[in-house]
């Protein structure tokens, strides 16, 4: 207690620079700006407690004439200051919150010992509002109250302003001058601290009562020497004498505690010391607290040492002597592992003397292994931190050098960190450390940790000359990407030259997250991000070819799309590993993990596969709150993520992140940590601490069954001969029991002993250790029927896997002897070769579905393989296998090195690691496991490179590997029938001159446009410029064109250009304005883009049942727009009103020119008596038939429903209105349903924004953006708080969070990629809506979208909502009465129909 008493001594003393706000008698507007110099957390100097209650924390705000004044530590319950929105502070009010106050919560809140020492005063209060209650200074009499205005700012430095265990804005007894029905509060929620809010007296804030204690409290309630600050302790003595405190029954030794030195008696002490403040983490078998306690009696004293550590409470009686302290160090190493509370109290007759207590992690300290070097296993270490105003005093950099001990005592030995590139080069060519980031840098590596992988980000403008500071400005010229690979090598010797002999970088990731706008600007480009990745892959290679290269960093956005860019333009010869970022949170792995991660995979395996995979990003964010987890499930959680990515095969898992990286209890980015904000560990550091002793020297050895129904994963520690196996059940209520065998042990997840021979397994991972290497053969038998399978499904169709079904069963069969693990997988690696040679020689396969085949097959058998550590295998053969495979390949290459042999040389690269490894391995010196580990390495070697020694007789040498082509024009929009230049650069690294041509061909490889000469000399470039017309007869879309370059008529590079290609006709269907038996006609626009008059025919495809005109004649000049009416004679009218029409425009040759099939939008909102209640809605749109839609982003052909599955935020909207509410129904697709964001923010997650422009008025006079006071907008999602509805604009109500009514449903399906939002408009909040048929207003609609974190982007009807506030830009819809025309069925299922068939899985 004396180390928190000097810790928040110091840290009260903060800049005194807060925000001067004029205190006045009259009417308070609240203040703008922020205070400076809060503090969040309690100020400990001025807290007291009663002696009786240890817990009810008092703050001591100052002495009176005739008492002290004291807050409440607490801030209670959230309630209105008064149902009538009433600002006066009055406690003859039953409806006010101070009647309340002097009644219910006296009674039930404050201490009985108390309630007789509170003065009944007469609280001075500000005045209010002018038209209010109170528009002048009064006086309320009572004995409770709240702070007023001017004495939050008298006080604010002696309290802490948030009560973080309940962090909701609290009411203050002082109206809003500006507003009549608005009361002052204090900032409490995270985006209000330091300042004052305006808050509606009817809604509700929490309860921070104020009271004035009459001097003789003191003399009559006795409070808590031991917890208790020095400013209380000052004040006490100042105002009351000794002998009125004895009055009280304070003994002598409470006395002269309190600070009354002239009282006679024995002095006594007890000090309690809990190591390691702030982490509290320590060693297990050095685990301790400290007491110390000594006292100046005449007589020995008897103490009791009372401590809980978790549920336990243990005593120890000891005697004290005169003058003789007694110090001793209690131990805990007989406690459970694991993060506890620690209560420690020292007792004396009864009475607390000393008192401490700590939330503590016990673990055991890792100790380094050599073979933990190859661990797969890191953390994300942040490289920023945001600094939260007064909650702490720390500057971030000198912290993390402080907790970076902490991550290696964890247990971790790898952490992901990026030292962003405008960091270390401000000068180019020039690497450099400012002072912060070398000794944080230097932390890392005294400590032994690599940085694996450094992740190579971001923009540089120094260097990569870019017109913009915006840092996710990637290098897109080969000058600029030449620099970025510079970058990469010069900071991984800057960081070596720190880090050695101890840590060093050996990974790199290029980037994060390139598929996200937040991180690639101004949008993303995956064929700019792939020019960059492939050309820095190799420089950085061709330094250091011994380190892993991981690209990608994909997230779910667009990914089928970003992957197939990649791997199609030659990742795999450049790139070691693609990185991964699966976030499935709140999930257990069980459910989301292993569904996600195939869609992750899919790609790469229709690729071929031979990419490693690193999971790089994932994690569980802790908030208590919608869409994160608890404590306790990221704590199991991230043990079965670890387990189920070996089982997967992958390489790596970096774990995001170390520590929470805010306080923001609403913004789940700042609760990743697996210790807090303030570095607290949370129990996910004790269950992954156990986990990296027993697993960071580990090889994954398989699956298995160890009793029927639990999953159970097989591990095999370096120089430990038994197995180990991490277990646990899927579903909740299936749990097993599991009889202990022999020696075996078992522990929980920290790694406590489980007692009993007879355990029970559940879905929480148990530990099994000493198992037999019988097991060994279980697993191989499981998981060769498990490929089976898998390569069944995959590739079924192209060869008869029924031997490896044989040898499944065969090994099934076996008496489990440990010395047929070699002879089952020789058996099937001869398998995996036998499929890979035939698969080349097959009509039915490609070298893709033969060397998949090889891919599965061998990082499943990598796993297995680990069964052979134990029989010692001797490292020759891999090794020597190895040479004459690269011998062999090198030959095949001739004078050409650095040409690619596509998956022979992906191979090698795997025998390449495994042979460096066995090197490595060799020169550590001779250890407990080496030969057994290089023996593994060895066999692998030596199988992988039998498998490349196939590949490679049919494979071909690929000479563009060492070119390397580069434009500024990898996206390009280009006109039918326009000529366009493409400009890129040309980078020739063969041993051999280049001396060849440059053609722009189309998707299918056409030529449109003539051959250019191409020379560069061999390690030069040159300049290209090749052009080429676009097709007049094409239909639009985006394509992937290519310049193409040849060498003796050969193609022998491919420069992909993603074109964007439009008509010069832009045609579309005018929205329809009545319902559809009022319609009358099909308008279509036609916009002449060309340079000359287009004259032809516009021709109209009606949908099925339809009799309308269907062709006319158009003459459109050029650059103008002409409205086309089609006359309706007939039609048919289906549900939901969904209607394709197909528009094609033909000039005077009968050719061509633009061709689209359209929705025919209704800018209606149909009638309906109906209500339809949010909170009853399950997805089901029955009822929904007759409404008319709007389409947002709809794609190319909009009448198939497979069209849109793939989409990212593309819309279907369907809207209904009675005389109460506007309903609207929308249908989302989006790839990932995400919102992390809560109120006013929920619109940068996953969400949708509806606006309307009550008078059609647009932007007031002279404004460029903004809204006016007939203008309203809503946002509606589902956030970390559940169904939340914003109401940002609105001048008739009050505007923020709609708490009193569910006005959002969201139903979700991941399989058709869906979301469905109904949303209940009420006309209470837009009073000047007039809901009556034939109104009219400007309407707008918008969904935003989040994959990760932040908005990455949004859709929206028309502009105006989402890009700037601007009503200008709506449409104007019409409420409209019933529809007199019936629907007809006709042959097509609606639409809507089909979705629901698939939504409910019929």
């Amino acid at each position: 207690m004396k180390k928190l008493i000097s810790l928040f001594t110091a840290i009260a003393v903060l800049i005194t620079s807060f925000a001067c706000f004029p205190l006045s008698v009259g009417a308070v507007s609240v203040p703008t700006t922020k205070f400076t110099d809060f503090w969040t957390y309690p100020v400990y100097e001025n807290i007291f407690t009663l002696e009786d209650d240890l817990n009810t924390e008092f703050v001591l705000l100052d002495t009176l004439s005739d008492g002290f004044l004291v807050m409440t530590n607490k801030v209670y319950q959230a309630r209105p200051f008064d149902a009538d929105s009433t600002q006066k502070f009055d406690p003859t009010d039953e409806n006010n919150i101070a009647h309340y106050l002097n009644n219910e919560f006296f009674n039930e809140n404050i201490p009985e010992s108390m309630r007789a020492y509170i003065a009944e005063r007469n609280w001075k209060t500000e005045g209010g509002n002018a038209g209010g209650l109170c528009p002048g200074t009064y006086t309320a009499n009572c004995r409770i109250s709240l702070l007023s205005f001017e004495e939050y700012n008298n006080y604010y430095k002696k309290f802490g302003t948030v009560d973080h265990d309940n962090e909701v804005d609290w009411w203050l007894r002082t109206g809003d001058g500006n507003k009549k029905g608005n009361v002052i509060a204090g900032g409490g929620v995270y985006t209000n601290w330091g300042k004052f809010v305006s808050t509606d007296a009817s809604a509700t804030a929490g309860v921070r009562p104020i009271f004035v204690l009459t001097k003789e409290f003191f003399k009559n309630v006795r409070i808590n020497t031991v917890k208790i600050g020095e400013n209380v302790k000052s004040a006490v003595i100042k105002n009351l004498n000794a002998s009125e405190m004895e009055k009280a029954g304070y003994s002598a030794e409470k006395l002269r505690r309190l600070g009354y030195e002239s009282v006679k008696g024995a002095d006594e002490y007890a000090d309690i010391t809990i190591p390691n403040e702030p982490y509290y983490m320590q060693d297990h078998k050095y685990s301790y607290f400290e007491v110390d306690i000594s006292h100046t009696d005449s007589k020995a004293r008897d103490y009791t040492i009372v401590y809980k550590c978790g549920d336990d409470e243990r005593k120890i009686n000891v005697t004290v002597s005169p003058n003789k302290a007694y110090s001793e160090k209690i131990s805990l190493k007989n406690e459970k592992r694991g993060v506890y509370n620690l209560d420690v109290k020292v007792m004396r007759d009864g009475e607390i003397i000393g008192y401490d207590s700590a939330r503590i992690c016990l673990i055991d300290y890792y100790e380094r292994t050599p073979l933990d070097i190859y661990s797969r296993i890191g953390l994300g270490m942040p490289s920023w931190h945001k600094e939260e105003p007064g909650s702490t005093k720390r500057v971030t950099a000198d912290s993390f050098v402080e907790f970076v001990p902490r991550v290696a005592e964890a247990g971790f030995t790898k952490v992901r960190y990026s030292p962003e590139w405008t960091w270390i080069e401000k000068e180019r060519g020039v690497y450099k450390f400012d002072d912060a980031r070398y000794n944080y840098t230097k932390a890392v590596g005294d400590n032994g940790l690599s940085v694996a992988p450094f992740k190579v980000g971001f923009g540089n403008r120094v260097v990569t000359n870019r017109n913009t500071d915006q840092k996710m400005a990637a290098p897109n010229t080969r000058d600029g990407i030449e620099g970025y690979a510079d970058y990469a090598i010069g900071a991984k010797k800057l960081y070596d030259s720190v880090m050695n002999p101890k840590g060093e970088v050996s990974e790199f990731e290029l980037w994060n997250e390139p598929s996200l706008n937040n991180y690639w600007y101004p949008e993303v480009n995956f064929l700019e991000y792939t020019q960059m990745a492939n050309a820095a892959s190799y420089k950085i290679k061709k330094e250091y070819p011994d380190n892993i290269v991981m690209i990608g960093s994909m997230t779910p956005d667009k990914m089928d799309e970003n992957y197939d860019i990649m791997l199609r333009n030659g990742a795999l010869m450049y790139g070691d590993e693609i990185s991964i970022h699966p976030y499935t949170y709140p999930f257990d792995p069980d459910q989301r993990l292993i569904v996600r991660v195939p869609d992750y995979l899919k790609k790469i395996e229709e690729f071929g596969g031979w990419f490693d995979i690193a999971v790089t990003e994932v994690g569980w964010p802790t908030w208590e709150s919608y869409n994160t987890t608890s404590l306790e499930q990221q704590m199991v959680y991230m043990v079965k993520m670890l387990v189920l990515n070996d089982e997967m095969g992958f390489a790596m898992t970096d774990i995001f992140s170390a520590r929470d990286q805010g306080l923001q209890k609403t913004y789940v980015e700042h609760g990743f940590g697996l210790f807090e904000y303030n570095d607290r560990p949370k129990p996910s550091v004790a269950s992954l601490s156990f986990y990296n002793n027993n697993a960071n020297d580990a090889l994954y050895a398989g699956e298995f069954e160890i009793t029927e129904g639990v999953r159970s994963f097989l591990y095999k520690r370096g120089g430990v001969k038994n197995p180990f196996a991490i277990c646990w059940v899927t579903e909740e209520g299936k749990e097993k029991e599991y009889t202990l065998k022999d020696n075996q042990y078992a522990t929980d997840l920290f790694g406590n002993k489980l007692e009993g021979k007879t355990i029970t397994i559940g879905k929480t991972p148990v530990y099994i250790f000493n198992l037999s290497d019988s097991v060994y053969m279980k697993a191989i038998a499981h998981d060769i029927s498990g490929i089976y399978t898998e390569l069944t499904e995959k590739l079924g169709d192209k060869f008869d896997f029924a031997p490896l079904a044989d040898l499944a069963n065969e090994a099934a069969q076996s008496k489990g002897s440990y010395s047929d693990t070699k002879k089952y997988l020789d058996k099937y690696f001869d398998l995996a070769q036998s499929f890979i040679d035939s698969a080349m020689q097959s009509d039915k396969c490609t070298d893709k579905n033969a060397a998949l085949t090889a891919y599965i097959m061998f990082k499943k058998g990598e796993s297995m393989a680990a069964s052979l550590e134990n029989m010692r295998l001797g490292t020759s053969l891999g090794v020597t296998h190895y040479q004459n495979s690269a011998k062999s390949v090198s030959d095949k290459k001739g004078d050409e090195p650095e040409a690619s042999l596509f998956f022979t040389d992906a191979m090698l690269r795997y025998a390449k690691r495994y042979t460096n490894r066995i090197k490595e391995i060799k020169n550590m010196g001779s250890f407990n496991g080496d030969r057994e580990r290089m023996g593994y390495y060895s066999y692998l070697s030596d199988k992988v490179c039998s498998l490349a020694d196939i590949m490679q007789k049919y494979e071909t040498p690929n000479p563009s590997r060492a070119i390397f082509t580069y434009s500024e024009q990898t996206r390009q929009t280009m006109y039918k029938g326009k000529t366009y230049t493409i400009k890129a650069e040309f980078e020739n690294l063969r041993n051999k001159d280049f001396d060849g041509t440059a053609v722009l061909v189309d998707e299918n490889g056409n030529p449109i446009g003539e051959e250019v000469s191409v020379k560069a000399k061999s390690g030069g470039y040159t300049d290209v410029e090749v052009s080429g017309t676009a097709p007049k007869n094409h239909d639009t879309g985006t394509f992937y064109y290519k310049i193409l370059y040849k060498e003796d008529g050969k193609a022998v590079k491919e420069q992909e250009i993603e074109v964007i290609l439009k008509s010069l006709v832009d045609i579309d269907l005018k929205a329809a304005e009545n319902t559809l038996s009022n319609l009358g006609a099909v308008t279509v626009e036609v916009k002449n883009t060309f340079d000359s008059s287009v004259e032809g025919k516009l021709k109209l495809t009606a949908p099925d049942g339809w009799d309308m005109e269907t062709e006319k004649e158009i003459n459109v000049p050029s650059g103008e727009t002409q409205n086309i009416e089609f006359k309706i004679n007939s039609y048919k009218k289906v549900p939901f009103n969904e209607y394709c029409f197909k528009i094609d425009v033909l000039d005077s040759d009968g050719s061509e020119l633009a061709s689209q099939e359209k929705l025919l939008d209704f800018r209606i909102m149909t009638y309906d008596e109906n209500n339809y209640n949010p909170a009853e809605f399950d997805g089901d749109i029955t009822g929904w038939e007759d409404a008319y839609p709007i389409y947002i982003e709809a794609p190319e052909n909009p009448s198939d429903i497979n069209s849109w599955s793939g989409l990212n935020r593309s819309l279907k909207v369907l809207m209904k209105w009675n005389k109460d509410n506007i309903y609207v129904m929308t249908d989302v697709y989006d790839a990932v349903q995400n919102n992390t964001f809560t109120g006013y923010d929920l619109w940068q997650g996953d969400s949708v924004q509806v606006a309307i422009d009550t008078l059609m008025n647009g932007l007031a006079e002279g404004k460029t953006s903004g809204y006016q006071d007939d203008d309203y907008e809503f946002g509606f999602g589902l956030t970390p708080k559940g169904l939340e509805t914003y109401l940002y604009q609105a001048s008739d109500a009050k505007t923020g969070s709609i708490e009193d009514e569910q006005l959002v449903s969201v139903i979700r399906n991941d399989k058709l990629k869906l979301t469905r939002y109904l949303m209940k408009v009420p006309g209470g909040y837009m009073k000047k809506v007039n809901l009556a048929n034939g109104t009219k207003f400007g309407f707008n609609i918008a969904a935003n979208d989040a994959d990760i974190l932040l908005r990455e982007g949004y859709s929206q009807y028309t502009s105006g909502i989402c890009d700037r506030k601007d009503p200008s830009r709506f449409k104007v819809f019409t409420l409209v009465s019933g529809d007199g025309a019936a629907t007809e069925s006709t042959d097509k299922i609606a639409f809507y129909q089909k979705v629901e068939t698939l939504r409910q899985g019929n």
